[in-house]
């Protein structure tokens, strides 16, 4: 007997916990509208943390609303320095030489009307789906910035609403899916922009990415602090 649990322990114990919770759900007589079982002592409480259980994981797996309306059409194609990155149609942008580059997206209005949804002083996430080639060292960046484009660029990096989020040397060419939160406490700015860029808007420019490929999926702004699954 021993010798069999050691052997098949995780076995067990599984068959243990559904044995558990079939005899909590096959006692669970009904559940109220507020989701509280209906019921008195240990096996109440034991059926109360169960339901609570499957809320969370259900929200855990439950995708929260893409404030970026069609997103999937949102391309990096626009650049300020538009001779150091070349971009296609396929989402991938290839840096043409070892100077700053930069490749943006106006959000808004283009794609989404994010203004009127997004609330002050909540936490908002951008996430999204990463891939890159020959990329060996830190320094390019994934941003979304809300700005004003009628103040001056200095008075914009120091009063933005933005989040920076690092994309990490090479994993092996697979897609990895990145994610930042940040606070919305501004109302005032009306051009919200995505970028791919080296060093970022509030950095010192990063340089040296000749030959690095980035490609790019699955771009979402959600309420709350966490990445959820994608939905466009």
């Amino acid at each position: 007997m021993k010798r069999c649990f050691e052997e098949h322990t995780t076995g067990v114990i599984v068959c243990i916990i559904i044995s558990l919770l079939l005899c909590i759900i096959g006692c669970i007589g009904d559940i109220n509208e507020n989701g509280t079982v209906v019921g008195k002592g240990l096996l109440k409480i034991a059926g109360d943390n169960l339901t609570d259980t499957i809320d969370t994981y259900q929200g855990q797996l439950a995708p929260n609303e893409n404030l970026i309306k069609n997103s999937s059409k949102v391309s990096l194609g626009g650049s300020d320095f538009p001779n150091n990155s070349k971009y296609d149609s396929k989402n991938k942008i290839t840096v043409l030489n070892n100077e700053r580059f930069g490749n943006y997206a106006s959000i808004r209005p283009y794609y989404s009307a994010i203004s009127g949804i997004l609330e002050v002083g909540k936490n908002y996430t951008l996430s999204a789906e990463i891939r890159t080639k020959n990329l060996t060292k830190s320094g390019v960046l994934l941003e979304l910035s809300f700005r004003d484009p009628h103040i001056a660029l200095d008075e914009f990096y120091s009063k933005a609403d933005y989040v920076v989020i690092n994309i990490p040397p090479n994993n092996n060419g697979k897609w990895m899916q990145l994610h930042g939160t940040f606070k919305y406490t501004d109302t005032s700015h009306t051009w919200y922009v995505l970028d791919i860029t080296s060093g970022g808007a509030n950095k010192i420019p990063a340089t040296g990415f000749k030959g690095v490929e980035i490609e790019y999926r699955n771009v979402k702004l959600e309420e709350g602090s966490k990445a959820t699954p994608y939905v466009e």
